[in-house]
């Protein structure tokens, strides 16, 4: 009888083990997915998209400002914003890390007209004509304060979050003048 309830005992304890292992791959995705996933709605903070560990702005060689954020995407990839100052227009490249993808060109005077009186520490949004090779494009800056106020940045394909105070920091070092409160 005791070899009975032993043979019992292992075989319930297999199934257990078994069950446990057949879903431990869906308690992990589980896990994941709560820990990365924004709300679908927009928020007035997108501090979930916000990068925990801010690198700080650098001044590159050439005269450029390196910004840090992240993409607007569920998947919050780095991303970097090179600024430079070419004549009277900012030079705008956002990229992944280590590359050069999408440049563009808004005018100095159109960012201060543009950004004349705008409130850093209310939520805003703003649309500044710019352009792209030769063709033209809309940048969409839109800034949410709950937090370290964050900025998204629109512009054609691509997205970035960032800190609008270090983008604020960047534009000044490059000349142009902000009214800021």
């Amino acid at each position: 009888m005791e070899t009975v309830i032993i043979v019992s005992l292992i075989t319930t304890a297999g199934t257990v083990i078994v069950a446990l292992i057949a879903l431990l791959p869906r308690w992990i995705d589980a896990r994941q997915k709560r820990q990365t996933s924004t709300p679908d709605t927009l928020s007035p903070s997108p501090g979930d998209r916000a990068r925990e560990a801010t690198p700080i702005p650098e001044e590159l060689p050439d005269g450029h400002i390196r910004l840090f954020g992240t993409s607007a995407s569920d998947a919050r990839a780095p991303r970097e914003m090179d600024l430079s100052r070419e004549g009277e227009e900012i030079r705008i490249d956002i990229h992944n890390p280590g590359s050069s993808q999408w440049v563009f060109w808004v005018r100095r005077e159109d960012f201060e007209m543009s950004l004349r009186g705008w409130d850093w520490h209310r939520a805003a949004e703003v649309r500044i004509a710019a352009r792209k090779a030769s063709s033209s494009l809309e940048v969409v800056l839109k800034l949410y304060t709950s937090g370290d106020a964050e900025l998204e940045l629109q512009a054609g394909k691509w997205w970035m979050w960032l800190k609008a105070e270090e983008f604020a920091q960047g534009l000044l070092a490059l000349g142009v003048r902000l009214d800021r409160e």
